[in-house]
């Protein structure tokens, strides 16, 4: 009988048939399995089993995604416009003038670098296109935590938000080991760990970002953490520009030590990703309601802005909503706060109309929207990142991350200019996060990278 089954002969389309069938019965049961367990009562370790097992839906999500390096704009709204445009009468009469330090995948070379762009001559300064493979090579992080030759390759990894520092070399991450280059691209140093989401100048040469602690560090109210190896235990990490840690400490942690553990699960339900801490605002100088040394952060999928004060860890104010899934909080004014608010509907699947900038009033614990109707003329809606900058005179500058936009908008709401992230053949790709410089602050700066990028040809 054994015999005969053996001898059977199965067309290849059968056989594609079954394993095709297969996959599917494997993807549905560990996808109903995960759900289970979400909601179920904590087991003994055979659960990391089935746990790995509903990674399987999440894996071949992220493989289809990531078609196209993952960072192709899909159906974008471009096909028509520039990749610059600039009112360059409006430009030239206000003060306001500087460069823009872009970050952004280029769809030409299949890989990200960053420019110095000088928007009043409109020429590009400089560009930093660092060895990737190079830099990886340093880490010693385990491949189940970041597999760097799928993920963080030449043609997948982002520099993002890239730091300009005096000397010409700018220190970045894209979920990666934080990195700092010189001038030339090459590179001064690497500091081990996942870094990801802003990176932001604080006091005494220093920088502030988001950290993950992979496996997850929580030694406190460790019965609210189901999987220690997957749990994503982001941390808030101020850094000194020579690549030492100054400050380390977990978010999760942070709220445990202040009684707020209830808002890590709010609904009880068990998940990898329950914070998602994604952008960290230093504050430089003592205001009103907060003092030097202190940080606002933003915690994502709670929708929660928090004032910390690293120096006796404590949580000085938070507030959740009205923003939903918001990113990069910045200090408007010694009582205002401004928040990119990504207004994404309830399902999570896309923004609800367009995005809005909000400002929160510490004295009267009111909201109000900044220039709402610029946003809508030039439906400005980027689902799962984006950042802004509003400056003295009023002018607001926004990156529409995923759409691969970058708009300036004057005080009066009208556009000074906008960037596009097109290739050649008029395909668009995604942003990294990138900043305006001030003229004036960065003139210096600027002056020396001009003077010595001949060296590194």
């Amino acid at each position: 009988m054994l015999k005969k089954t053996l001898n059977l002969k199965v067309s290849i389309k059968t056989l594609l048939i079954v394993i095709y069938l297969c996959l599917i019965f494997a993807l549905l049961f560990g996808w109903s399995v995960k759900h289970i367990m979400m909601g179920g009562e904590r087991f003994g370790n055979w659960k990391y089993l089935i746990l790995d097992l509903a990674s399987i839906p999440t894996t071949a999500k992220r493989f289809f995604e990531n078609k196209d390096h993952g960072l192709l704009v899909k159906n974008h709204k471009f096909k028509d416009s520039l990749a610059w445009q600039i009112d360059l009468d409006k430009y030239k009469l206000d003060e306001n003038k500087g460069y823009l330090l872009i970050s952004r995948f280029d769809g030409d070379k299949s890989r990200s670098l960053v420019e110095l762009f000088d928007i009043n001559d409109e020429k590009i300064i400089h560009t930093w296109s660092p060895n990737i493979k190079n830099i990886n090579s340093k880490s010693k992080i385990s491949k189940k935590y970041l597999d760097f030759e799928k993920n963080l390759n030449i043609n997948r990894y982002r520099m993002q938000h890239p730091l300009l520092l005096k000397n010409g070399s700018i220190i970045f991450q894209g979920n990666s080991p934080l990195t700092r280059i010189n001038i030339c691209s090459k590179l001064n140093w690497t500091l081990d760990g996942i870094f990801h989401h802003s990176n932001e100048l604080g006091n005494n040469n220093s920088l502030w970002t988001p950290h993950r602690f992979r496996p997850s560090s929580i030694t406190t109210g460790s019965s609210l953490i189901a999987n220690k190896e997957s749990f994503q235990d982001d941390a808030l990490s101020q850094i000194s520009h020579s690549g030492e840690i100054l400050f380390n400490k977990s978010i999760t942690q942070i709220l445990i030590d202040n009684n707020l553990e209830y808002l890590i699960y709010p609904t009880g339900e068990w998940g990898e990703d329950p914070l998602h801490l994604n952008d960290i605002q230093p504050i430089l100088k003592d205001g009103k309601y907060w003092k030097s040394g202190d940080v606002f952060f933003s915690l994502r999928n709670i929708n929660s802005i928090f004032l910390y004060r690293p120096n006796n860890n404590k949580i000085i104010w938070y507030k959740d909503g009205p923003w939903r899934r918001q990113h990069d909080i910045d200090i408007f004014s010694d009582e205002e706060i401004s928040i990119f608010d990504n207004n994404v509907n309830f399902d999570l699947s896309n923004v609800d109309g367009v995005n809005q900038i909000i400002l929160y009033n510490f004295k009267n614990d009111n909201i109000r929207l900044y220039q709402e109707a610029s946003l809508k003329d030039y439906s400005i809606k980027t689902t799962f990142e984006g950042l802004h900058s509003i400056f003295p005179n009023g002018d607001l500058m926004l990156e529409e991350t995923e759409n691969g936009r970058i708009v300036m908008f004057a005080n009066d709401g009208s556009l000074k200019w906008q960037y596009i992230n097109k290739s050649k053949n008029g395909d668009v790709y995604r942003m990294n996060w990138s900043r305006f410089l001030d003229g004036q602050k960065y003139f210096d700066i600027v002056k020396n990278i001009n003077d010595k990028k001949n060296v590194c040809n």
